[in-house]
């Protein structure tokens, strides 16, 4: 996760296609795994073009999983990736549709992770 965390990780991250395997390991069956490369997706989407390479990746479908992922820090980060992800205007349009999956995670167990849904869910109905 600490390359993405600076810029120049970013665009690295881009231009190697890190985020095609990133979202892959979204899928993968180790909840570390799953946390670790949430957590750097959302760091790689911060950028524009970290969005759209994300969206070309398909991240959607497999982040709307990890919302009910049974381990907390993976909810987070996959909650997170998605906040920056609807930044975009076809992430938000790919995500207006699962605003009933969020707002069931208002009662979630984890406080950071009910914070972190009404974000999402704000920044999601956010309208130019």
């Amino acid at each position: 996760m600490n390359i993405s965390a600076p810029l120049e990780g970013k665009e690295k991250m881009c231009e190697e296609d890190v985020i095609l395997v990133l979202v892959d390991l979204l899928s993968d069956p180790n909840p570390k795994v799953r946390g670790a490369a949430a957590g750097a997706l959302m760091f790689a989407t911060i950028t524009t073009q970290g969005k759209y390479k994300a969206l070309e990746a398909d991240i959607i479908p497999p982040l709307l999983i990890l919302v009910n992922d049974p381990v907390s820090k993976v909810r987070l980060n996959a909650i997170k990736t998605i906040t920056t992800m609807s930044e975009a205007p076809a992430g938000r349009r790919a995500l207006l549709d699962h605003l009933p999956l969020f707002e069931g995670k208002a009662q979630d167990p984890s406080e950071a992770v009910r914070k972190a849904i009404k974000i999402a869910i704000e920044v999601i109905t956010w309208k130019p």
